[in-house]
């Protein structure tokens, strides 16, 4: 049977179609899976932070900004990550495919958003007990004369009285340090420093007052408490500190311990020989220095000079609390024993 011209060319273009659909398809599949392969997904995990993962992916922290962008629909907050959520890492050029500068070819991509400052703190609860040096004593505002049941030495809880000095007022439920002085005089190196140390005793309040004799309850003691030791106003400090790792460099040295020990190590508290004046704040951290002898034999006939001392890290070290011309302490890490008279830089 003889079929029509147009049936005929019908009949070709339909089969041409089926040809030519599939075809398509696949160009389809195929720029949809160039797009997949850019990309993988990364399950959070505890302690995970876009900052860190922006350095473990791309080897950047300062990346983190792109990341988010390309996650916003599963991180609404970038400070607030949750282990267990899936977040897509793309490419590293995908991240700033839409933000590089036109007409530039080899221009550094810009983030959208300023990256955060990171800001580490150090925090020392013992910051209201530490000792401080100043040229003059604070003045006292009273002094311990005894305990209730005449013991020498006092305690928590115990019941004390206090003599008033006059030279400032005393409240009833008012908290008061309790404290002790000594004179610190040092000649180390060719440097001479004076000045008084201010040991920090215990804590009291103050509950009533008897004709002229304060009554007084020890709430805590740091230090053994004796008749003759003062009271001062109650010094509440932070005890969160901002921490300044890379201040401008000193020349300090150590001066003493807050008990005096000879040797100085980790977890010390102690003083050095800048304060205020010199720019030292709470929270900068610097290094500890020691001079180390050169091990070579000096013979009594050699008139060559003595060998020079080299000078070695030994460890770290961060300000607690700040006087005009001194500062407190803490020893943080020390590999050799510290002493009087090592470097601060």
């Amino acid at each position: 049977m003889k079929i029509p011209k147009r049936i005929a060319l019908f009949i070709v273009f339909l089969l041409l179609g089926f040809v030519l659909i599939p075809s398509t398809f696949a160009t389809e599949k195929k720029a949809s899976g160039s797009e997949e392969d850019a990309s993988f997904f990364y399950t959070i995990q505890k302690g995970d932070t876009l900052w860190d993962l922006s350095q473990k992916f791309y080897n950047s922290n300062w990346d983190w900004p792109g990341l988010w962008e390309l996650n916003e629909q599963k991180i609404k907050n970038p400070h607030w990550i949750y282990p267990g959520k899936k977040i897509r890492i793309f490419l590293k050029d995908r991240i700033f495919k839409k933000k590089a500068p036109p007409q530039i070819a080899k221009a550094e991509p810009v983030p959208s958003k300023p990256p955060e400052k990171i800001e580490v703190t150090f925090s020392y609860t013992r910051m209201n007990n530490i000792g401080f040096i100043k040229d003059k004593q604070v003045p006292s505002l009273g002094k311990v004369i005894k305990e209730n049941n005449n013991q020498y030495v006092m305690g928590p809880d115990d019941i004390i009285y206090i003599k008033p000095s006059g030279n400032g007022e005393l409240l009833v439920g008012a908290k008061y340090h309790i404290f002790s002085t000594e004179k610190v005089t040092k000649r180390i190196n060719g440097r001479h420093f004076t000045g008084i140390k201010h040991l920090i005793r215990g804590e009291l309040e103050i509950l009533e007052f008897h004709g002229s004799y304060a009554k007084a309850k020890i709430l805590k003691s740091i230090r053994i408490t004796r008749a003759g030791h003062m009271l001062m106003p109650y010094q509440n400090r932070v005890t969160e500190l901002k921490v300044k790792e890379d201040p401008s460099p000193i020349d300090a040295i150590f001066l003493c311990s807050e008990e005096n020990n000879a040797l100085l190590n980790d977890k010390s508290v102690s003083f050095i020989d800048l304060g205020k004046k010199d720019n030292i704040k709470p929270g900068q951290m610097y290094t500890i220095f020691k001079e180390l002898p050169v091990n070579r034999p000096v013979w009594p006939n050699n008139k060559e000079e003595l060998p020079k001392l080299n000078s070695d890290m030994v460890g770290k070290l961060i300000v607690l609390h700040t006087e005009e011309k001194s500062s407190t302490v803490l020893i943080l890490s020390s590999s050799e024993v510290i002493l009087e008279g090592d470097q601060v830089n």
